[in-house]
Parts: C-alpha cells; sequence; structure tokens
C-alpha cells in the first residue's frame, strides 16, 4: 500500500494534485472536442 509507504499526508497530496490535473484536462479535451459540447 502506498499509504504504508508514504505516510497519509503525502498519499492525499498526490491523489488531490493528480484529480485536479485530470480536471484540467478533461475540460481542454471538451473544449478542444466537437462543437457540440459547447452550450450557447
Amino acid at each position: 500500500m502506498l499509504i504504508e509507504k508514504w505516510g497519509y499526508e503525502k498519499t492525499f497530496a498526490i491523489f488531490g494534485v493528480a484529480a485536479i490535473i485530470g480536471a484540467i484536462l478533461i475540460c481542454f479535451i471538451w473544449k478542444a472536442g466537437p462543437k457540440t459540447h459547447t452550450v450557447e
């Protein structure tokens, strides 16, 4: 388990950063995708 190796704080920090990066990537993909995504 990563938590046992790194401790709770480091593990949650890494997962939090990964979640933020993932959300930003999804936003970019969403905007770069087909125009059907845009809500007028």
